[in-house]
């Protein structure tokens, strides 16, 4: 639009909604357990019938057959839905962990005249001079160290993405093969 201008504030270094991560996760488990609940209740259905082989018997054993074919189907989407909420609210955890990781190296950078911007430590914009060449070369040392810890921030952070997409692909493939 052409009244409005660009952000022209620093971007996060770090991503994400911890709260609703764990909301979602929680969600999954629940689901899991009422679901687990309700084919449990299955059980005593599905119990074969025995008699003397009228088509009402056989329609109840194909019946049994039926429900337990929806058991096995369940339990494993069951360990799916509760794997995968697991894992989200543990990632919800590194997440949030990331986060508070980030702020404080971006407290520590504004402490030092520095800025985080995305996942680079960066010197204030504008004009600086070198009137005391130790306090910039201080500086420089100081971008330098934060880079490196906000560096291993996001790359455990990037390795815990990893995971999850991982562990998520496996239990919807597990789910899939019933």
């Amino acid at each position: 639009m052409p009244w409005s201008t660009a952000d022209a504030r620093p971007a996060e270094p770090v991503l994400g909604d911890p709260a609703s991560l764990a909301a979602l996760g929680s969600a999954l488990q629940r689901a899991a357990a009422e679901l687990r609940e309700l084919l449990g209740a299955l059980e005593g259905e599905s119990r074969p019938h025995t008699g003397s082989g009228s088509t009402r018997d056989t329609t109840a054993r194909l019946h049994g057959t039926r429900l337990r074919e929806l058991r096995v189907r369940g339990d494993a989407l069951t360990a799916a839905m509760d794997l995968a909420g697991r894992r989200v609210t543990e990632h919800a955890s590194e997440l949030g962990d990331a986060l508070a990781l980030a702020r404080r190296i971006g407290e520590r950078a504004r402490a030092t005249g520095l800025v985080v911007d995305g996942g680079t430590v960066i010197g204030p914009a504008g004009v600086r001079g070198v009137a005391d060449a130790g306090a910039e070369r201080e500086r420089r040392e100081s971008a330098a160290r934060l880079q490196r810890v906000l560096d291993t921030v996001l790359l455990d952070l990037d390795t815990a993405r990893r995971a999850l997409r991982r562990d998520l692909e496996e239990a919807r493939a597990r789910c899939a093969r019933g």
